[in-house]
């Protein structure tokens, strides 16, 4: 599905964009980082105007949604000459997107129209004009803007796209403070847990004293070291395990080593790797609920997965 989509949008960017070259030179020259830009339409075409904006904003761009409407009783005030304003219109017919255009002349805002008609009338209504097409069976719902609507989306992700790539934004953690697009720019090294007496012992440790630690350090588990070099991971279900194999030739099972009963090469995780990589360590092959943290090679904390998933809320 998803390459599908991406080739329907591909196809129809290819055919948008070659008919207006200048359109892409235009999004090369521009200067983002001293402009605002505005993106609006009626009705459904608010959709890929706030989607635009939305996508914007995220990269730290100043963009902002506007409604046409507001825009011509006073609404014009937050707008500059030389500001970008982009409108999305199925027909280009729009009247209030139609006075919009008209005002920003006027006014010296740069105007981008998006829209799925080519009439020679819509000539010079904008500054540029990006023309889609839906085909000639036209609307999948007969009456609902359905195929017009998907089509504005895809351009508008083109632009974002074309923007992103001129302008050298990137999503970042200020405009993304929560959610899972957050977890790309948090640093494991930020949210680890330190590395405190109760989590960690040696490989000579008895496995008295592991499960000593394991008990009162929170985690249900103790870090199994040697010098600072992870060595293993004994968990409270190692623990259950080992419980079930006791006979009474155990009895002096507590006090063998703990690196005895662990298993070698547990998951760790790199201190300057982001939460979202983090995360598929976690998510990939055996099932855990920590994992050390390490610096090269050496051991420098602990990160449980609740960590993660509270920053993605």
């Amino acid at each position: 599905m998803a390459e599908t989509i991406g080739q329907i949008q591909k196809a129809i960017l290819e055919t948008s964009f070659a008919q207006s070259r200048e359109v892409e030179d235009f999004l090369i020259n521009f200067d983002f980082s001293k402009r605002s830009v505005f993106t609006t339409g009626v009705g459904a075409s608010q959709v890929p105007s706030q989607s635009l904006a939305h996508a914007l904003a995220s990269i730290g761009m100043k963009a902002h949604a506007v409604d046409p409407t507001e825009l011509l009783h006073g609404g014009f005030g937050r707008l500059r000459p030389n500001d970008l304003l982009i409108t999305f219109s199925h027909s280009g017919k729009t009247a209030e997107i139609r006075q919009t255009l008209a005002h920003c002349k006027k006014f010296g805002v740069i105007t981008f129209l998006v829209t799925g008609s080519n009439e020679a009338s819509l000539s010079g209504v904008s500054d540029h004009l990006i023309h889609y097409q839906i085909g000639k069976d036209g609307e999948a719902i007969t009456g609902v803007p359905s195929t017009s609507l998907i089509s504005q989306m895809l351009v508008s992700l083109g632009i974002c796209k074309k923007i992103m790539v001129t302008w050298g934004g990137s999503l970042s953690e200020l405009s993304h403070p929560s959610g899972s697009l957050s977890l790309d720019h948090k640093m494991v090294r930020d949210y680890m847990r330190p590395i405190t007496n109760d989590k960690v012992c040696e490989t000579s440790a008895p496995l008295r004293i592991a499960i000593n630690k394991m008990s009162t350090n929170g985690m249900g588990a103790v870090i199994v070291s040697d010098g600072g070099s992870v060595r293993g991971v004994f968990t409270d279900g190692d623990l259950r395990r080992l419980m079930l194999k006791l006979n009474d030739s155990s009895r002096d099972i507590l006090a063998r080593k703990v690196i005895d009963f662990v298993e070698p090469n547990p998951k760790v995780v790199m201190a300057n790797k982001s939460l979202q990589e983090a995360l598929l360590v976690f998510e990939e092959g055996k099932k855990v609920l920590f994992a050390p943290v390490l610096n090269s090679q050496t051991l420098i904390g602990v990160i449980h997965i609740h960590d993660i998933l509270n920053e993605a809320r």
